[in-house]
């Protein structure tokens, strides 16, 4: 919000409703680390609470490779193996959606959620789970499908709500 504001700013295009969402997007968040704060103690609470809780903490990534190594080096969980997926699909798809001229006010959202998934240690199996918020990313895959006959079209969102829909099923009976 505030690079698109800067942007704005710049091109002579800002108002008062600019500096309005500039303030009022990050409120609730603000919000909700004040009263963790209060909860806790602590004013850094919900930075506490993530590593004491959960060990989760940003290490750059070290924790996501070397849950990859040791998912396909070893582990036969099909749950574990897909999120892998999902991580390198998520990859492919800002690569696509970069060539793909994607806006590059989404194409940066879905860069900064992807990095800090990848670049987040802690509890590794729902990494896809937090990839939902990339979703920009299937942008790509909505427009060639929107493309397609109707026929076509309908056989790739029934497949992919199949997909979505067993793989939620199985990751409630096996988390």
């Amino acid at each position: 919000v505030g690079v698109v504001a800067l942007i704005d700013w710049r091109r002579g295009r800002a108002g008062w409703d600019t500096l309005a969402g500039v303030l009022m997007a990050p409120a609730g968040m603000i919000g909700y680390f004040l009263w963790v704060a209060g909860v806790t103690g602590h004013l850094n609470g919900y930075f506490l609470v993530q590593k004491q809780g959960w060990g989760s903490g940003f290490d750059f990534g070290w924790a996501t490779a070397q849950w990859f190594v040791h998912t396909w080096s070893g582990d036969r969980s099909a749950f574990t193996i897909l999120t892998t997926f999902i991580v390198l699909a998520a990859i492919v798809l800002l690569v696509v959606g970069r060539r793909h001229t994607m806006p590059w006010q989404l194409w940066l959202f879905s860069l900064l959620a992807v990095a800090f998934v990848i670049g987040s240690s802690g509890i590794q199996w729902d990494k896809a789970r937090l990839l939902l918020v990339a979703f920009p990313l299937l942008l790509p895959i909505a427009i060639t499908a929107a493309r397609q006959r109707t026929s076509t079209m309908t056989l790739l969102l029934v497949g992919f709500t199949f997909v979505g829909l067993w793989f939620g099923a199985y990751g409630l009976t096996v988390w």
